[in-house]
């Protein structure tokens, strides 16, 4: 990483970052990392070393457990190992400077603070599916260990048994944080790429493949490549000019994506999403009920139901959240043939006054959800960091 300066400070924000040495131009090579340095599965497997080792190996070729809590349960032994790990320095820079930032970790009341039930109320069950994963990988181990292994049955077991729970979650939320997996075969920690900061900018990055478009000659996702393997390679699709950051990108995340795994979020995410809950109001008089069953029948006939949840995202336009409200809107007193839906295309705009109405309620809707659910705004949240940083 000659063009890479890291670790540094930003110049002018003071946070750790990773700064360009010189100008770096489109997908030129900012990492390149070997295939061995990498914390992946095959990695961390490929000299068993103890019974539980050869187990795990066993069960991984056989495909009876795999993913990321069979990384996160490789990553709690190499931690357990200590100094004897080849991956030592890069997992004890974690432990002591990369601890995860997610919200699964805040207290209640800091996670209030949010202003959102749901990512609250998934934080907290989070918290009981990774220790429910844990409790789920080890009974699969020693149930197959049990099964295939009997002289080794007892020592895999006090193996499995002294990787604390809480070591086996660490691990989990160290994957969900750094890892990189989308496009290659392992789900893998790689050293340094895994420092950058995210931007929602392009990057991209690779494993280096033999010829016959395998990683060292493994095609499947459970096949030991062997050693030399390739190189990671990490490269942004944008220029970076000298002492500009370099960054990665997460993925298209949305903020409450970003909180879950990593404990930030962006002010103004482009992949961002809000779920707002739209409905036809059935009303109480018997004419307002009966157009309510017409328009009802007409959405049925359009494969939508009467109540929807409909996703709002930066710089896209909702059309089939409108298209409840275009249905509640048409008057019958500007209809020739009144409510018979059937004839209308309701897909599709259908004059200026049905739209201006359509468009109204559901900006109506969405601010009355704004201001209904959160406590504050974004000004009185700056006034109050404000003052907190002036208090010292």
């Amino acid at each position: 990483f000659s063009s890479v300066m890291f670790p540094c400070l930003h110049p002018t924000l003071r946070y750790r970052c990773a700064l360009a040495k010189e100008n770096i131009e489109p997908y030129q090579p900012v990492v390149s990392i070997p295939f061995e340095c990498m914390v992946c599965v095959p990695n961390c497997l490929r000299e068993p070393g103890d019974a539980i080792g050869v187990i795990l190996k066993e069960m991984w070729l056989a495909l009876v457990v795999g993913g990321d809590g069979l990384l996160a349960l490789c990553i709690s032994r190499e931690v357990k190992k200590g100094e004897s790990s080849p991956f030592h320095p890069y997992l004890h820079f974690l432990e002591e400077t990369a601890e995860p930032g997610t919200i699964s970790k805040w207290s209640e009341n800091e996670r209030r603070e949010l202003q959102d039930t749901t990512i609250a109320r998934r934080a907290e069950e989070r918290n009981v599916t990774e220790l429910r994963m844990h409790s789920r990988i080890v009974s699969t181990i020693k149930k197959y260990a049990q099964e295939h292994h009997t002289d080794s049955y007892v020592e895999a077991c006090k193996a499995l048994d002294s990787i604390p729970a809480q070591l086996f979650v660490w691990s989990y939320h160290i994957i969900q944080a750094r890892a990189f997996g989308r496009r290659l075969p392992w789900t893998s920690l790689v050293p340094l790429a895994d420092c950058f900061n995210h931007a929602n900018l392009p990057v991209r990055y690779a494993l280096d493949t033999v010829g016959d478009g395998s990683v060292g000659g493994a095609k499947g996702c459970t096949t030991d490549p062997g050693e030399n393997a390739g190189t990671f390679t990490l490269f942004p699709s944008g220029k970076n000019s000298y002492k500009s950051e370099i960054f990665n990108s997460y993925g298209r995340r949305t903020n409450a994506h970003l909180l879950l795994d990593y404990g930030f979020a962006m002010m103004n995410n482009e992949w961002e999403t809000v779920n707002v809950r739209v409905s036809l109001t059935k009303g109480e008089t018997p004419a307002e009920i009966a157009a309510y069953e017409l328009r009802r029948a007409a959405l049925r006939s359009l494969g939508y139901n009467s109540v929807r949840t409909v996703k709002l995202q930066r710089g896209f336009f909702v059309e089939d959240g409108l298209l409840l409200f275009r249905v509640a809107n048409v008057d019958p007193a500007e209809r020739e043939n009144g409510l018979q839906y059937d004839t209308l295309d309701l897909l599709n705009p259908l004059d200026k006054n049905v739209e201006i109405r359509a468009l109204s309620g559901m900006m109506s809707l969405i601010r009355e959800i704004g201001e209904g659910e959160w406590i504050t705004s974004i000004e009185d949240d700056r006034e109050e960091l404000a003052s907190l940083a002036e208090d010292g």
